[in-house]
């Protein structure tokens, strides 16, 4: 039950290249498999894992869209009323919580914190750069299970200039969508 950011890069680009970028930015860019992901895109783009840490909870990626408190009391609230209208139980609400309170609670390695909204920006500006990378995604997914089995339901797709990139547009992201960056 944690937040990951996945990257949807074009066939067509060189991943080598892309890793190269997103490990000077502070992340991990690597092909995995999402039969769920792929059904949904097609074969014409790559799902690439972006975490370099043990997840993505509490990234500024999407803070201002899920209506989340500048505190983390009443981020909580909102997260546990959101979990029990999903049909969530109070135990299995109260072990996500403690799970997350023990991820956040282990020390990260150098290089491993979150990333924030302007190094994204700064690292998406980066990959643009690529000239063999036209566009790269981004999408936010609270998982349950294992990322290679979940079944995502994606919401649609935004594209969004490189020129017209900015920290607001990071933070509005929604989950479940992709954001196409593009030069």
């Amino acid at each position: 039950m944690c937040r990951f950011i996945t990257a949807i890069l074009p066939k067509a680009a060189d991943i080598a290249e892309a890793s190269a970028v997103f490990r000077e930015h502070g992340r991990a860019c690597h092909v995995y498999v999402s039969a769920s992901l792929a059904a949904q895109i097609g074969n014409a783009e790559s799902i690439c894992h972006t975490t370099a840490g043990h997840c993505d909870c509490g990234t500024p990626l999407g803070s201002t869209a899920t209506g989340a408190a500048s505190d983390d009391r009443g981020t909580r609230e909102i997260e546990v009323a959101r979990l029990r209208r999903k049909g969530w139980s109070e135990s299995k609400i109260a072990r996500m919580l403690v799970q997350r309170d023990e991820a956040g609670a282990r020390p990260r390695a150098p290089g491993q914190g979150q990333t924030s909204l302007g190094e994204w920006c700064a690292l998406i500006h980066a990959v643009l750069a690529s000239p063999r990378i036209t566009y790269v995604g981004l999408l936010i997914h609270e998982y349950r299970g294992d990322i290679n089995d979940e079944e995502v339901a994606l919401q649609g797709r935004q594209t969004v200039r490189a020129k017209d990139l900015d920290e607001a547009t990071l933070a509005s992201m929604r989950d479940d969508t992709i954001y196409e960056f593009r030069r």
